[in-house]
């Protein structure tokens, strides 16, 4: 275990990783939820040919998939302007991106993917086109103005990302205050989430022991097991360790904040490791975490 002052520590692992275009994803089944966004007319669609090809690679294969892969595909196209008009309908879309999106006044695709990433339409692209895409994207911002934003998740490791690109460079997301959003019953699944405290235990053994009856109090009886665990193999400072999944993120803030309070005369002397995060796996699609902060534990995140 690993401690970098008040700085918080992540750790994704080091498991072997398969490309798939546009992202890199862990092997096992993954979720992937997609939205391109042009809210004015393309300059040139003849540029955007490539990121499209994408979007109609996935209509078409869902369209003819064989029986021995189980996936779920669906997508929505929106098409603006005089002419404009919403499809979910795998053929229309492909005729709109085709034919419509190059006289638009602007567009938007969502693309929905749920299954194993080992599919036939991923074997046919090659390595290079996989691992472009983003590039291409890059490439098109320096002269449209559009949105791309996504929500992955990885079932086998229990990881997942949000990102945003909009015009013209990828803007980090995750780690924004979501005060709005921490009532909202949206359910955040958990799949291991492990907060360590480190400061002179002997010293304040007092205030140990105020962390125990806190972890005792608000949390799970599973996760309180596991941390008992820990403090067992001779590690008092850990306060959340498990699988956690809430309802609402506010469970989770109110459990800091009582955690903050009993820290709060001696913040300035603990070092802190949290690794984990939550997901919210149905629309609008978002990623928690804890952070250390100059006033304690803090959840931040971001939606797609």
């Amino acid at each position: 275990m690993n401690f970098e002052g008040n700085e918080k520590i992540k750790n994704e692992g080091n498991s072997q990783v398969y490309i798939a275009s546009p992202l890199v994803f862990d092997s096992g089944n993954v979720s992937l939820h997609e939205v391109l966004e042009f809210k004015e007319k393309p300059l040139n669609v003849k540029d955007l040919q490539p990121v499209l090809d994408y979007y109609i690679f996935f209509a078409h294969n869902a369209l003819k998939k064989a029986k021995e892969y189980v996936y779920e595909y669906s997508a929505e196209l929106t098409v603006y302007g005089q002419k404009g008009y919403t499809t979910s309908d795998l053929n229309e879309i492909i005729k709109g991106i085709k034919n419509d999106i190059s006289t638009s006044d602007g567009f938007k695709i969502v693309s929905n993917y749920d299954g194993a990433h080992v599919i036939p339409f991923f074997e046919e692209l090659s390595l290079n086109a996989k691992k472009d895409f983003h590039k291409k994207l890059e490439k098109i911002g320096e002269t449209e103005r559009f949105t791309y934003r996504y929500f992955e998740f990885s079932y086998k490791h229990g990881l997942g990302y949000v990102g945003k690109f909009k015009n013209g460079e990828w803007i980090s997301v995750e780690e924004m205050p979501i005060t709005d959003s921490l009532d909202k019953d949206l359910t955040w699944y958990n799949w291991n989430i492990e907060i360590d405290i480190v400061f002179d235990f002997d010293t304040y053994f007092d205030i140990v022991d105020e962390l125990h009856d806190a972890v005792r109090k608000k949390l799970p009886d599973e996760v309180v097991e596991s941390c008992m665990d820990v403090w067992n193999d001779g590690e008092p400072g850990r306060v959340c360790s498990g699988e956690w999944n809430v309802l609402k993120l506010s469970e989770v803030q109110d459990y800091l904040d009582e955690i903050n309070s009993i820290l709060e005369s001696i913040r300035d002397c603990c070092a802190v490791s949290i690794d984990g995060k939550w997901f919210c796996m149905d629309y609008p699609f978002g990623v928690a975490s804890v952070i250390w902060t100059d006033d304690g534990f803090k959840i931040v995140g971001a939606f797609m």
